[in-house]
């Protein structure tokens, strides 16, 4: 008989109960400095836990991870689904019709509803967003660009994007370039200086801290540019460009940047390199990687949101912001 159980927060065993699980989809949930920054260091509060559990042995895997949130000028409280797994050994429909994922998600909601928690927002591919039963929110924000990496397969169509960088910036040389933790004043890179009234953004106000400590989160400096980076954990994710900001903020600045993010890309066995266009700093980037030939992708241009607030489930009062896109 499978059971669910539901938690806030994580003991040693669950926290390697997530490791076993949700490690064989992504690399990252088996670093334990990963998981520890995740789920023991989050200042907005304990995640929610939901695990599928056959006798002694869990077998499926959910939570919510609380963010930071505004809405307006007020706090709201928000998280991200993360994590889905279930074993493959109960997959599909049991002897009474109902199926582990969906016992295992509509648990999770109740738990989370009986939280305080408002609003649930998630990115998923439409076949992830039918088992969660999510509200699909379309379009928000821009389109993401997405470049290939020299030396890495991908689509014949996409442009290798250090080669072209590199051509558009060669009357400079790359110099001045670093790879660095985040620090405390890196904020700029990513703030948001208003939400309107009644609308919500996912924000890093409050957490920032705790946002910049991800084994995966990291700053590249080029000459007097800096941006914020989330490596990759396997070589099927991108090397993602969050904020940006720079001394001369012009498209030479911001094709150097690129270059210079290609490389650690490459170093890194990332095999795209990708930027979520978002307001109102990065125009100029979004230019530049046009022109080294980086192709939209409206794959994140669908938030799925869990609210029993209907003015929340509605497009035009979801605000793109970095936090939005680029997880944890």
């Amino acid at each position: 008989m499978t059971e669910i159980l539901t938690v806030a927060g994580l003991d040693d065993e669950r926290l390697d109960w997530v490791r076993r699980l949700y490690g064989q989809a992504d690399p990252k949930y088996r670093e334990r400095p990963y998981l520890e920054h995740l789920f023991r260091r989050n200042p907005v509060g304990p995640s929610l836990h939901a695990f599928a559990v056959d006798g002694d042995r869990p077998v499926g895997h959910c939570c919510v991870v609380r963010t930071p949130a505004l809405l307006g000028a007020s706090a709201l409280a928000a998280g991200k689904l993360e994590a889905l797994w279930i074993e493959e050994s109960h997959r599909g429909r049991s002897a009474g019709g109902e199926t582990v994922v969906r016992r295992l998600l509509d648990t999770l909601y109740d738990f989370s509803d009986a939280n305080d928690v408002e609003l649930v927002h998630a990115l998923a591919t439409p076949r992830i967003g039918k088992v969660i039963a999510f509200e699909p929110l379309h379009p928000v924000g821009e389109r993401s660009l997405v470049g290939a990496v020299a030396g890495t397969s991908v689509p014949t169509r996409a442009l290798a994007l250090v080669q072209r960088a590199a051509r558009e910036a060669a009357a400079v040389p790359l110099r001045g370039v670093s790879l660095r933790a985040a620090a405390g004043s890196d904020e700029d890179l990513v703030a948001v200086d208003r939400v309107d009234e009644g609308r919500w953004a996912i924000v890093a106000r409050g957490a920032w801290d705790w946002y910049r400590e991800s084994p995966h989160v990291r700053v590249l400096v080029v000459g007097t540019s800096r941006a914020l980076v989330q490596l990759p954990a396997s070589p099927h994710e991108p090397l993602r460009l969050a904020g940006w900001r720079s001394r001369a903020p012009g498209t030479r600045s911001a094709l150097r940047l690129l270059a210079a993010a290609g490389r650690v890309a490459r170093a890194h066995g990332a095999a795209t390199l990708r930027f979520q266009p978002w307001a109102p700093h990065d125009d100029a980037l979004a230019r530049a990687c046009r022109l080294a030939g980086m192709i939209p992708r409206d794959d994140l241009t669908t938030v799925w949101v869990h609210t029993r607030d209907p003015a929340l489930a509605d497009a035009r009062a979801a605000v793109s912001t970095p936090f939005l896109y680029l997880g944890f």
